[in-house]
């Protein structure tokens, strides 16, 4: 009986043992990306490494899917009648990743450290302001004095680049080669977020673990994360990524073809969904230099392109056309502006020109963020063959072709635009603004002295729908003048395992893992 009884206890130990591992068996989530340059907010310039900073960051203030602004960092704002001073209320009893307390002199050091770098994000934003304008009333109260009326800031403020990192992790590792510690910075990262970085491995994978500190999961555990961590592989072929989907290996997988959407569909145990983003494909050129500076020129450029023939063969029908720098489904779109593909109207433009029997010229392009890119300039290269533009094709790192565009010093360049926010004033008031010729994404030096005006008001007023309008008159001005050559606007596809619940991507907050869970 005692034999019988020991060797009872023993099994139910092991059972309970066994059944305790079972359930303490962490959930990861394995989402696919195709890259990532850097988890420095003040320098990522890719979408994918503003999802991962997403999960890590924190900004001042949240957006949410339907385009309102919620508090995050800052419990509340208040704005001057002048729109020129800002005051944010903190929210106390957060603390970094590293344990330090968040306050309002990490928000100054943060803002401090990414206006001077300038690059991206907060830095290229923050042109409006100067170097007097982050001010520390108390430690938990932080003011932004504006030299001109900026109505929109609050809003602005909601994209990656503007979130926080712990000043403490950043001088720790501060050198005089690395003297903001950008290059440190880029593979590694310390903020307030629902995730930690855990693991770190250069072109193969990064791993975010769950922040069991998290203050947004306290008390009610609402908003902590469902996951203990998201594995973010990278996989830059997509047949491969959707190989692994259908194994189990990823759970998440985007940009897929519509051939490899149709090899998915039907299949058990996946669901496929597909979301119109603002993510543009154009072609840029410097206006003020011949041969471009003849509108002519760019006229039969812009009718030269087969545009549909892009989207099918190039793209295999994940993207939409765009008519104008503004894509479809950002307020001051249109679908009546731009140029068809015509080519005898392309042939006549170009003899109406100074250029009648053609020119030579170069096309820049980095496809590292790309990879469609390879084939893109192909294609661009044999339309404008047909009308007697001949098209040297150079392939450049983007860091190149971002100091190539500064000093006018290229012919045409094929670039990718993403609009971190749901407003124009993210595609027009970037690329069409003569002030920020100088940072590389005006690259076309444009400067009309009626865009300089509509674009005054779209900053100065705080009347929407003025706004609107005044971006449609923008977009209809850049779009006669031919000032960029907008090819398609990409489609966000993913497919999804069917154990993936509660995910989902917007533009402004793109995807928040911390919604997530697996089942």
């Amino acid at each position: 009986m005692y034999k019988l009884l020991r060797s009872f206890l023993v099994l139910s130990l092991i059972l309970l043992i066994g059944s305790v591992a079972l359930a303490a068996e962490p959930k990861v989530l394995k989402y696919r990306i195709s890259e990532t340059d850097t988890l420095d907010p003040a320098q990522a310039g890719s979408e994918e490494s503003a999802v991962i900073t997403t999960a890590i960051y924190e900004s001042l203030v949240q957006g949410t899917r339907d385009g309102r602004l919620l508090p995050a960092l800052a419990e509340s704002w208040t704005v001057s009648d002048d729109f020129r001073t800002i005051t944010f209320k903190l929210r106390k009893g957060v603390t970094f990743h590293d344990g330090t307390p968040f306050n309002a002199e990490a928000v100054k050091y943060n803002w401090d450290r990414t206006f001077k770098i300038q690059k991206v994000g907060i830095g290229n934003m923050l042109t409006a302001c100067d170097a007097d304008s982050f001010r520390v009333v108390d430690e938990y109260t932080f003011q932004v004095v504006l030299p001109k009326p900026w109505p929109r800031f609050v809003n602005d403020i909601s994209s990656a680049g503007y979130f926080i990192v712990s000043p403490t992790f950043i001088k720790k590792h501060l050198t005089a080669s690395d003297p903001t510690a950008e290059n440190f910075l880029a593979s590694h990262a310390c903020g307030t977020g629902p995730f930690k970085l855990a693991e770190w491995q250069d072109n193969q994978r990064i791993v975010l673990e769950r922040n069991a500190e998290y203050w947004g999961g306290v008390p009610d555990g609402k908003t902590a994360p469902k996951v203990d961590k998201v594995a973010c592989i990278i996989v830059k072929d997509p047949t491969t990524a959707r190989l692994m989907l259908e194994k189990g290996d990823l759970h998440v997988v985007d940009r897929l073809t519509q051939e490899q959407l149709g090899a998915l569909k039907g299949q058990p145990g996946i669901t496929i969904a597909q979301y119109s983003v603002p993510r543009s494909i154009y072609l840029t050129m410097d206006v003020t230099k011949p041969p471009f500076d003849d509108l002519n020129v760019r006229r039969a450029m812009s009718c030269a392109i087969n545009y549909r023939e892009l989207i099918t063969y190039v793209e295999k029908g994940t993207a939409s056309p765009q008519r104008g720098i503004i894509p479809k489904g950002t307020p001051g779109w249109l679908d009546d502006i731009g140029y068809d593909y015509d080519l005898k109207k392309a042939k006549a433009y170009l003899k109406q020109s100074k250029y009648p029997k053609g020119f030579k010229t170069t096309l820049i392009y980095a496809s590292e963020r790309h990879q469609e890119f390879d084939q893109l300039v192909v294609y661009l290269q044999a339309y404008l063959q047909q009308i007697g533009i001949d098209v040297n094709i150079q392939k450049v790192t983007f860091d190149n072709q971002m100091a190539m565009h500064k000093k006018g010093d290229y012919g045409i360049s094929l670039m990718s635009w993403f609009s971190e926010r749901e407003d124009a004033e993210n595609t027009a008031g970037y690329l069409y603004d003569f002030e920020r010729c100088p940072t590389g994404w005006n690259a076309s030096f444009w400067n009309d002295p009626e865009i300089e005006r509509l674009k005054r008001i779209t900053i100065s007023t705080p009347d929407d729908n003025l706004r609107v309008e005044t971006f449609k008159q923008m977009n209809r001005i850049g779009a006669e003048q031919a000032v960029y050559v907008p090819l398609y606007q990409l489609n966000k596809v993913y497919a999804n395992s069917t154990r993936v619940k509660g995910f989902f991507y917007n533009v402004l907050n793109r995807t928040h893992f911390w919604s997530v869970d697996l089942q």
